[in-house]
């Protein structure tokens, strides 16, 4: 608890020293980078899985939903690719800040749901595709998601809260440990996401008040 509260204490200085702009833009700056690459990999393993379950599952099921999800994928990659982080304010920033983070979510419910519906289909290699794409999924947005941790953590527990809850109702043991593994994997992940976050916002305090001392010594 001591631990925990000494870090809520660094973030709130930290958050302190600098104003919402330079955060929020700097957030959409480093977000510009990955997020990108986190919708190309969202198709490319949505395209996988489809493929493998694509004689054994209805073609709603391997056609039309990921055709229709990695549509939208590429059109928020083009949207991020043409994106100019830096002539935007700061107020509209922390509002693209919030609407990406609602889209991740609802992003990664519908993978992990179109998923869990796969699995009822086909055989274990088929099913073991599944907690292989799962995994993936949520290592990848943790790392692509690393400048926007409220994202990354509601997906975390959107992920991996409904595929341990479906594997939990199988009452297989191999997907239970599957399951807890891929957990335990991402909560480490989120922890190391948060030192690296409260990295980054020192890095921007440090900036700003070397602006600041640079400015006053020149007045």
């Amino acid at each position: 608890m001591r631990l925990i509260r000494g870090r809520r204490e660094l973030l709130s200085g930290i958050l302190s020293k600098y104003t919402d702009r330079d955060a929020c833009t700097c957030q959409l700056v480093e977000l510009q980078k990955q997020v990108p690459s986190l919708y190309a990999l969202l198709s490319v393993n949505a395209c996988a899985l489809a493929l493998t379950h694509y004689a054994l599952a209805p073609a709603w099921l391997t056609v039309a939903l990921p055709g229709g999800m990695i549509g939208l994928c590429a059109l928020r990659a083009v949207h991020w690719w043409r994106l100019r982080p830096q002539d935007i304010s700061g107020p509209e920033a922390l509002k693209r800040l919030r609407g990406t983070t609602i889209l991740t979510v609802l992003f990664s419910a519908f993978f992990v749901v179109w998923a869990m519906m796969l699995n009822g289909y086909g055989g274990p290699f088929e099913q073991g595709h599944v907690a292989i794409f799962v995994a993936i999924t949520v290592i990848a947005c943790i790392f692509c998601l690393t400048h926007l941790p409220a994202a990354a953590l509601l997906v975390t527990v959107i992920v991996i809260g409904g595929f341990s809850i479906h594997c939990f109702a199988t009452g297989n043991d191999v997907f239970i440990a599957i399951a807890l593994n891929t957990a335990f994997v991402a909560v480490v992940m989120v922890r190391i996401l948060v030192n690296n976050f409260l990295a980054f916002l020192q890095l921007i305090a440090s900036k700003a008040e070397a602006q600041r001392l640079s400015a006053e010594n020149e007045r």
